[in-house]
C-alpha cells in the first residue's frame, strides 16, 4: 500500500497537474456563432469566450487578438459591459503569464463595471478570477480566506443561473482549497457535489479533475478502495490517448 501511495501522489500528481491546465477544448461552436452575432452584446460575448478559450490553452497571441476586438468595438460606443468583458479576458491572460498585479487590476475593473451593469455570469467569472489572483499571491501571500471568499461570491451569482460548467469549476476549486488545508470533510462535500454536477452538465474534462482529486483525498485517508475507485472513474470519464490509459492503469495497479 505504501507503494500505491507513493505512485498515486507522486507520478500521477505530476502527470495530472499538466492535463488539468490543458483541458481539450473545441472552437467550432464559437466560430459558428460569429456570423450570426449581430448586436454588440452578441459579438463581444463570442469574442470574450474565444479569448478565454485561447488563453486557457496558452495561445496568448490569439487570446489578445480577440480581447482587443472587444475593446475596439466597445470603446467608441461607450459600451461598458463590453469593456468589462475586455478587462476580464485581459486579466485571465495576465494571470496565466504570471503577472498577478496586472491581473488583479483588470479583475477589479471588471468587477466594478459588472456591479454597475449587473450580469450574474460575468460577475461570477470576475470573482472567480479574483480568487485565482489571490492564489497567485497578489497581496504578498497566498490568502486562503480571501480565496474562499471570492469563490463563495462567485457561487452567489452562479446560483442564480442554470447549472453550468462554471459552477462545477468553483465547487471543485473550493474542494481543492479545503484539501490543501487537510479539512477533508469539507473537501469531500464540495468535490462530491462537483462530481455530480460534472455528470449533469456532461463535462468530462473537469469531471476527470474532480475524480482524480477525490482519489487523492482518499489516499490521504488511507482508504485505498475508494481512492482506486475514483481513479478508475477518472479513467472512464475522459477521452484518452492509449498511452494515457496505460499510464493511469499502471498508477492504479501499483
Amino acid at each position: 500500500m505504501k507503494k500505491a501511495a507513493a505512485t498515486l501522489t507522486g507520478l500521477c500528481m505530476a502527470y495530472f497537474s499538466l492535463s488539468q491546465v490543458r483541458v481539450p477544448r473545441t472552437y467550432e461552436e464559437l466560430y459558428a456563432k460569429l456570423p450570426a452575432a449581430k448586436t454588440l452584446s452578441e459579438k463581444t460575448d463570442t469574442w470574450f469566450w474565444l479569448a478565454r478559450r485561447y488563453g486557457n490553452n496558452f495561445r496568448f497571441d490569439s487570446a489578445r487578438f480577440y480581447l482587443e476586438k472587444i475593446k475596439t468595438a466597445s470603446e467608441p460606443e461607450d459600451y461598458m459591459p463590453g469593456m468589462g468583458k475586455y478587462y476580464l479576458a485581459k486579466s485571465r491572460v495576465a494571470f496565466l503569464n504570471g503577472n498577478f498585479v496586472e491581473s488583479e487590476s483588470n479583475t477589479m475593473q471588471a468587477i466594478s463595471i459588472f456591479t454597475k451593469n449587473p450580469d450574474d455570469l460575468y460577475l461570477a467569472l470576475a470573482h472567480k478570477q479574483h480568487a485565482y489572483d489571490f492564489m497567485g499571491g497578489v497581496a504578498g501571500t497566498r490568502d486562503i480566506n480571501m480565496i474562499r471568499q471570492q469563490f463563495h461570491l462567485a457561487l452567489k451569482y452562479l446560483s442564480k443561473l442554470p447549472v453550468n460548467i462554471e459552477l462545477v469549476f468553483v465547487k471543485y476549486e473550493l474542494g481543492r482549497s479545503f484539501l490543501d488545508t487537510y479539512q477533508v470533510d469539507s473537501a469531500a462535500l464540495y468535490l462530491i457535489t462537483a462530481q455530480k454536477l460534472a455528470e449533469k452538465t456532461e463535462s468530462p474534462g473537469i469531471g476527470f479533475n474532480v475524480s482524480y482529486m477525490l482519489g487523492n483525498l482518499y489516499v490521504s485517508l488511507n482508504e485505498w478502495d475508494k481512492a482506486i475507485s475514483y481513479m478508475q472513474h477518472a479513467l472512464n470519464t475522459r477521452p484518452w490517448h492509449e498511452m494515457d490509459k496505460v499510464m493511469l492503469r499502471n498508477c492504479i495497479a501499483d
